[in-house]
């Protein structure tokens, strides 16, 4: 099958063009000039050059035949094999000039179809030939093929064609060829068997405006047949031949017929099923939302709430604010070393005494390059799976989050969830409206307006902190996170996980309640991953970001569903929370379609697979909002299971026990496992354990000398530095 990278080639050649190609289980590729759309077949087997050769021909036909003046030659009664031949030479010389990498591609291409003798030459004597079809293999070979014979005409002819330029170029050489044609000597009898009587040309189902068309066509050819004398005529006139019907390009034909093989012939063959995403609408819930619905239940304990959590940022800064000196330090080394000093063209009023020995009499300016602002959006999950992790993840992200605000770096947080954000609207059980079940399209944040969309999972993201808001609302954001995180550490405590109460525990923890739409759900990441497009993009908007940090945090893979809208048959399919459409699961490969950006999606159409759902949706994220993308994965236990790495590889089922110890080797040696450019830039994967924060003091006894004091001092700092994993990875990504 054609590879990925196959493919991006593909798309890297159409950069510049307003095409939007398909590959599907058809035949023979078409193009649908209303809709600027190049469907190819799924070609199977064949080399890159090949390929790329294949794609750059039909791109070439896309964009340089004109599909009016073609339907316009059949009142030639000229065969339209003469015009293929003729009119690929030009389009071939266009495609090779305008993209040069394809020269290569073209030359290897077609001498790889004439090896496999994709032109049915090798029991045959091609100087016996019409030079239609000799001028045809010598073009197609590159002007290699030596062992062709051409007369004083034949060889005006070739030049002609080598300057081709326009259609009606090509209309006059097609004339005079098959003018000359008609005075050849040639041995029809021995290419009988090559004659192929057809209604219909090759050019013009290349240039098909769709099936439909194709369709009526077929419908026109079996009404014909009712009448032998009205088929005749018709096809004969259809197809522009002579009444002989052997004056064709056989070689042509052949090469036609052969490139069929290129594709699948399995009947069982999946096609591919193009699928747009559907509107989106705004699912967030603001930060002014959430402290809201946090000071309903909690606002009378505020105060000690918050005396509590300044005793814990004390606590943290005490880190985070040595961590910030060091990051600092590095910048400014990084800096100095990149800046530059730059004259402005001002004088210098200081220095213009100076001006009859001294040639320096202009301001200075330092100029850095490469200089960048930055900022930083954290996703977190907000499933039931993360129950016993929430605790230390929150005191990371806090953690992160200070860090953030000391240096000035723009910084949000996000939790996602699948309960719906009308939920959080109204706070009233009623309205929730969970996955399963009657309405579970209702109130979603996307629009499904047609058909072939694809039916993404409710989610809802809560803005949990914005280190931009002012200083009161800010302390009120993360006075009531850290309460959260206390809340989940007596989660554990009931689970029997951890009997041992914080240390800052106070009577008012006991009181505290979560809002009830901020309980845990599912995990629905791929619409997390959509709506963060919007975030991300709003974001970088409004503070001007030029480098974009973007972390998501979660614990396991995410939901995928695999339907698609379709419209209802019956009014019990009707959906009207989808705008009567139904949803609909193809029996087919599913492939997102956003103009010319296309990918995989689910493509054996079985849910929780990281590689096939979460990949590809991770790298359109990237392609929509040029943001670095790190991902942290917390595993379910102090190690790395088979079963959780699997997640991580090509193919689920054929992760190695080798591959999984020395992933845990890994761990062991670092702390973490690191893993690159599978949607994530990075990903790191770590258990729980690995996500407490360590804030013990130093073991200092009087009986120590300055030395050992030293060397305890230096050792609990890096522990709690060390401990400190999203700050560590986010530092080294942005310094």
């Amino acid at each position: 099958m054609i590879t990925q990278q196959q493919k991006s080639n593909l798309a890297k050649l159409l950069a510049t063009e307003n095409i939007t190609v398909q590959h599907r289980k058809v035949e023979t590729a078409y193009f649908v000039p209303k809709t600027r759309l190049l469907c190819l077949p799924v070609w199977d087997e064949m080399s890159n050059d090949l390929y790329d050769m294949l794609v750059g021909h039909e791109v070439g036909h896309a964009l340089y035949t004109p599909v009016e003046d073609v339907q316009k030659i059949k009142e030639k009664k000229i065969p339209h094999s003469y015009y293929n031949v003729v009119e690929d030479i030009r389009i071939d010389k266009k495609m090779k000039s305008k993209y040069p990498g394809l020269k290569k591609s073209y030359f290897n291409g077609y001498n790889e179809l004439l090896e496999r003798d994709f032109f049915r030459l090798s029991e045959k004597d091609i100087n016996s030939m019409r030079f239609i079809d000799r001028l045809n293999v010598y073009t197609k070979s590159g002007y290699t093929y030596n062992d062709i014979d051409f007369n004083d005409i034949e060889q005006g002819f070739i030049k002609r064609s080598q300057d081709l330029d326009t259609w009606a170029d090509v209309e006059k050489l097609v004339q005079d060829i098959f003018d000359y044609s008609k005075e050849e000597v040639f041995d029809e009898e021995q290419y009988q068997e090559e004659q192929v009587l057809v209604t219909g040309s090759e050019l013009s189902e290349r240039l098909g405006d769709d099936y439909e068309q194709q369709e009526q066509t077929e419908e026109t050819t079996a009404e014909n047949e009712t009448d032998p004398d009205r088929s005749s005529e018709t096809s004969n006139q259809d197809a522009g031949y002579n009444p002989e019907n052997t004056n064709e390009a056989i070689t042509d034909k052949a090469l036609e017929e052969q490139k069929k093989s290129l594709t699948p012939q399995d009947k069982e063959y999946r096609d591919n099923i193009y699928v747009t995403l559907p509107k989106r609408t705004n699912a967030v819930v603001p930060n002014s939302r959430i402290l809201e619905l946090f000071n309903q239940r909690n606002g009378s304990y505020y105060t000690a709430y918050y005396q509590n959590f300044k005793k814990f940022k004390q606590q943290q800064l005490r880190t985070v604010n040595y961590m910030v000196k060091e990051f600092e330090m590095k910048k400014s080394a990084d800096a100095y070393r990149r800046t530059k000093t730059s004259r402005t063209g001002m004088l210098n009023m200081n220095k213009l005494h100076t001006y009859k020995y001294n040639e320096d009499i202009f301001k200075r300016i330092e100029v850095t390059p490469g200089a960048k602002n930055h900022g930083m959006i954290l996703v977190v999950d907000w499933s039931g799976s993360m129950d016993t992790a929430m605790h230390d993840t929150l005191v990371q992200t806090m953690n992160l989050v200070m860090f953030c605000k000391a240096v000035q770096i723009p910084c949000k947080v996000y939790a996602f969830t699948d309960i719906g954000k009308r939920h959080f609207d109204t706070n009233n059980e009623d309205d929730y409206i969970g996955w399963l079940g009657t309405g579970r399209y209702k109130h979603t944040p996307y629009i499904y307006d047609k058909e072939d969309q694809l039916v993404m999972e409710n989610v809802t993201m809560m803005e949990l902190v914005d280190t931009t808001q002012k200083t009161p609302i800010y302390n009120q954001s993360m006075t009531y996170l850290y309460q959260t995180t206390k809340y989940f550490h007596g989660r554990r405590s009931r689970y029997g996980m951890n009997n041992t109460p914080t240390d800052d525990y106070i009577e008012e923890d006991s009181y505290f309640t979560l809002p009830n739409p901020m309980r845990l759900g599912g995990t629905p990441l791929d619409s997390a991953i959509l709506q963060t497009i919007d975030i991300v993009n709003n974001f970088q908007k409004k503070y001007r970001v030029q480098k974009m940090t973007t972390i998501f945090l979660t614990d396991g893979v995410g939901h995928a569903s695999g339907n698609v809208t379709k419209a209802a048959n019956t009014e019990y399919e009707k959906d009207e929370d989808m705008n009567n459409f139904m949803a609909d699961h193809p029996n087919g490969n599913i492939v997102i379609q956003d103009k010319q950006y296309q990918f995989g999606y689910n493509n054996n159409i079985r849910g929780y697979q990281f590689m096939r759902c979460h990949k590809p949706m991770f790298h359109y994220f990237k392609h929509k909002t040029g943001s670095q993308l790190i991902g942290f994965f917390i595993t379910s236990g102090r190690n790395l299971t088979y079963n959780e790495l699997s997640n991580f590889s090509k193919d689920p089922y054929q992760n190695s026990y080798e591959e999984t110890m020395k992933a845990r080797k890994e761990l062991k040696e670092n702390g973490v496992v690191t893993k690159k450019n599978i949607g994530y830039d990075e990903l790191y994967i770590l258990p729980k354990s690995k996500l407490m924060v360590k804030d013990e003091e130093a073991d200092i006894t009087t009986d120590m000398s300055t030395a050992k004091m030293k060397q305890q001092f230096l050792k609990n700092f890096k522990t709690k530095r060390v401990s400190r994993v999203l700050l560590n990875k986010f530092i080294d990504k942005v310094a």
